[in-house]
């Protein structure tokens, strides 16, 4: 029997005829568009010669209007200081169209990855915001980024819940209230302002926005003051 519909299959299939290759397109004529040319600011950056502060300045303002080399020059710069935004200048430089900027990028996130532990809650959010910050973040970053910032939070770091809380509210990628409750919730539990504060934003009825700013008023009234993502209301 199965030998039977296998001869039919291939019976067929040989006597079906091929589609139709459609024919190649045309080449197109039009000249591509010349690439913008770099900033005032990119010759200065791009100049081994010149003091490292005037290259530092250069190059951020050069990678700041997303300038490829200078952010690559930029993230080398900062990695040779260990600074904070190593990842962001080659990260930006990948979005930019550098290949060179995706492999530092990664390289310097797998050099960071060590730093998270169960006794080090700070280093994984901080890992975590980084990826969050990433400009065209995978699915796997976010995916790594809520890992990372629930594991802190899990160890009492109030700040990841807070971050976390304002990822689930604000970001459209990962957008999820109950989420943002739960984590809200958890941080203003922790005595932290900023978490009654968020719980205040996304309460849904007035009831439930006077319990928020009660919790936030117990623990000094964090409330009137600027948080992370805005100025918080006057209380009801």
């Amino acid at each position: 029997m199965r030998a039977g519909v296998v001869a039919l299959l291939i019976t067929g299939c040989a006597a079906s005829s091929p589609p139709p290759i459609a024919p190649r397109p045309a080449a197109s004529t039009t000249a591509s568009p010349a690439p913008p040319p770099p900033p005032p600011t990119a010759a200065a950056c791009l100049d081994k010669d010149k003091p490292e502060e005037v290259r530092d300045k250069a190059c951020l303002d050069a990678c700041n209007e997303r300038h490829g080399p200078s952010c690559l020059a930029y993230g080398d710069l900062e990695a040779a200081r260990e600074g904070t935004t190593t990842v962001w200048a080659f990260d930006r430089a990948c979005g930019i169209g550098e290949a060179r900027g995706c492999t530092e990028r990664d390289k310097h996130l797998a050099k960071l990855r060590p730093l998270c532990t169960k006794d080090a809650p700070r280093e994984c959010a901080d890992l975590g915001e980084t990826l969050f910050a990433l400009e065209s973040p995978t699915k796997q970053h976010l995916e790594e980024a809520i890992r990372l910032e629930d594991m802190a939070c899990a160890n009492g770091y109030s700040r990841a819940c807070t971050d976390l809380g304002r990822h689930y509210a604000d970001d459209a990628s990962v957008k999820n209230l109950a989420l943002a409750h739960k984590y809200y919730d958890k941080s203003c539990e922790l005595a932290d302002g900023y978490g009654c504060c968020g719980l205040y934003a996304i309460a849904p009825d007035l009831p439930q926005k006077k319990a928020a700013w009660a919790r936030a008023a117990a623990i000094k009234g964090w409330c009137t003051q600027p948080t992370p993502w805005g100025a918080v209301p006057t209380p009801p």
